[in-house]
């Protein structure tokens, strides 16, 4: 019996580089895939995680993907309960800070984050000026 290659040589229209390719009328189309499904849910997730946080219900696997894409500008009051992951308060103290050492702090971002968050609104905080229930608010996001 012939190869599969032979038949391919000779038989051209089997030759997939031969074969007939169908052109979109559209001039938007291209030859883009669809992303996959995981990827379309983790970007609607982390989009609208300010107002739906979803994060427990998540297989390890993906709650990681929705860590990794999460914006560090999510307000505190939803991730400071939350989240627990070290690496988005890493981020979170990076996009804040130029200088961050969380060996200052026991190793760990995110306590790094929120004493250095709460430091700076004493800092801020004016006696007779300042309202001390937002400051109290902002500081204690959960």
């Amino acid at each position: 019996p012939p190869s599969p290659c032979s038949i391919m040589t000779t038989n051209q229209a089997v030759d997939p580089r031969r074969m007939r390719r169908i052109i979109a009328e559209d001039p938007e189309w291209n030859l883009e895939t669809v992303p996959p499904l995981v990827e379309l849910c983790t970007k609607h997730i982390v989009d609208n995680f300010h107002e739906h946080p979803v994060l427990d219900e998540l297989i390890p696997k993906h709650r990681q993907l929705v860590l990794a894409k999460l914006p560090t500008t999510v307000p505190l009051e939803v991730t400071a309960p939350l989240v627990e992951d070290e690496g988005y308060w890493e981020r979170c103290c990076k996009s804040r800070w130029r200088i961050c050492d969380a060996s200052e702090y026991d190793g760990r971002w995110k306590k790094m984050f929120f004493e250095r968050h709460v430091a700076e609104e004493i800092e801020k905080f004016v006696p007779e000026q300042s309202d001390i229930i937002q400051v109290s608010v902002r500081s204690n996001p959960g």
